[in-house]
């Protein structure tokens, strides 16, 4: 929101929460609020930065001091492109550690960053008056609602609002996106945090909520003003919504620049660009996954010219339905990920071993396959839309072998249409596999193997003793 506005709404908000009556706010009242844009679905260490915001939330909540009641705000989190989508998940109350973890874990990003009107909304319900209040802010990006929160910050603290904002910034790897949340910090006189994992998230989540008790803690110094160069790029999933802006320099995005009278083509790997180049035009494209986008950019001689590319693509994080409960921790794991498009069922287009894959598709239809221990297989369609945050479950519709056969030098189990090794690491093998009949044949040495057929039923166990002769 224009700054104008912002202080109109601030002066408002002030002349309301000074009319409050008396104890309507307590020292230490403390609003958590937890970024769930869309671009929290980034890839951070192996886990999304929304899976890595959720076990940190869980960490501070087990040790929030009892004394100080907190509420819980989010905003992205319902609609995409949708500025408006803000909402108080729990008001201040005293901490219930597991409603508050249920909340969060309930979150699912999908759109916008309005962190302006966040900040007011949640100074309204806090009802600061005498003593401390504060806000804890939790982004991963800039404000993306035409908003102004550096300023809005300003106004709160300009019309005596008790209001202590302590934010971090969690894996930001844009200087004007960091200058954005360390103004709202230092305008508001609270101290900013920079958090680049789920570690560092964790402990600035410890500090910040230090600081709301009114300890001595230090934030990161401001940095310099970094110069951006005269080219500045950003890329979205989809038309509306965040770009993905991460320090995290991984093998999944790429960015191309080439001179369009030819020359050197220049390729960056951060997700936000800086680039000083000479005047002129320039072809321009980004890969992310399997999705792509390009376009052509003229860099002035004076000023930085600007491009936002629409990749017109979806995240999807998949997982299997587990095949009984007794499964337990050290149950089978072993996953090999597969998707195609509907197009080409035969043909993959992209592949993993992990347990919960995560795929960045363009919109299209596609076919989602999976095998698990090489004897549990499933598919399932897939539609991708623009902007989708897809979380599919395959019901791999398997049962469980736990096979004991400790010194088999060999054990393989054959069905009508495979036959599998299986290797025996211990005492006990647990081994998904689909409903169906099975010969399992253990070695021992020289000689015949010892021969058990055996019938697995879907979401059952079926255990296998095999023992030398």
């Amino acid at each position: 929101m224009p700054a104008g506005r912002a202080r109109s709404l601030a002066f408002c908000l002030a002349s309301f929460l000074l009319a409050a009556p008396a104890g309507a706010g307590e020292a230490g009242d403390t609003i958590l609020i937890l970024d769930a844009s869309g671009s929290m679905w980034g890839s951070l260490g192996g886990e999304t930065k929304i899976e890595a915001a959720r076990r940190a939330t869980h960490d501070i909540l087990a040790t929030w001091p009892p004394e100080m009641r907190i509420g819980l705000m989010s905003y992205g989190h319902r609609r995409k492109a949708d500025c408006a989508d803000i909402e108080m998940l729990a008001p201040v109350a005293p901490l219930d550690a597991a409603a508050l973890g249920k909340a969060v874990d309930g979150l699912t990003p999908k759109g916008k960053t309005p962190i302006s009107d966040a900040l007011t909304m949640a100074a309204a319900q806090l009802k600061a008056q005498e003593g401390r209040a504060n806000i804890i802010l939790v982004s991963d990006g800039i404000e993306t609602c035409k908003g102004d929160p550096c300023a809005v910050a300003e106004s709160l603290k300009a019309n005596d609002i008790g209001l202590t904002a302590h934010v971090i910034g969690f894996d930001i790897g844009d200087a004007k996106t960091r200058a954005q949340l360390q103004c709202i910090a230092q305008k508001t006189g609270g101290e900013y945090f920079d958090a680049k994992d789920a570690d560092g998230l964790k402990d600035a989540l410890g500090k910040a909520t230090g600081a709301a008790r009114g300890e001595e803690v230090e934030g990161d110094a401001p940095e310099e003003d970094a110069e951006t160069g005269n080219l500045r790029l950003t890329f979205a999933l989809a038309e509306g919504l965040d770009p993905i802006v991460t320090q995290q320099a991984i093998a999944e995005f790429g960015w191309k620049v080439e001179p369009a009278a030819g020359g050197d083509t220049r390729e960056y790997f951060s997700s936000v660009v800086g680039a000083f180049l000479e005047p002129g035009d320039y072809a321009v494209s980004v890969e992310f996954g399997n999705a792509k986008a390009e376009t052509r950019v003229s860099v002035p001689a004076k000023g930085q010219a600007e491009a936002n590319l629409i990749l017109d693509a979806g995240f999807v994080t998949a997982a299997a339905r587990p095949v009984v409960a007794e499964e337990g921790a050290d149950g089978a794991g072993q996953f090999y990920w597969r998707v195609s498009t509907a197009a080409a069922p035969d043909e993959t287009l992209n592949y993993s071993f992990d347990s919960r894959p995560r795929f960045i598709l363009p919109a299209g239809d596609y076919v989602l396959k999976v095998t698990r221990d090489d004897l549990a297989n499933a598919e399932q369609p897939l539609r991708v839309e623009p902007g989708d945050t897809l979380q599919p479950m395959v019901d791999l519709k398997a049962g469980l072998i736990v096979l004991e056969a400790e010194g088999a030098s060999l054990v393989t189990a054959e069905s009508a249409d495979r036959l599998t090794s299986i290797p025996v690491s211990g005492p006990v093998v647990k081994r998904a596999a689909n409903a169906g009949s099975y010969r399992i044949s253990a070695w021992f040495g020289d000689g015949d193997p010892v021969v058990s057929d055996i019938a697995v039923e879907a979401g059952k166990t079926v255990t296998v003793t095999m023992k030398p002769r």
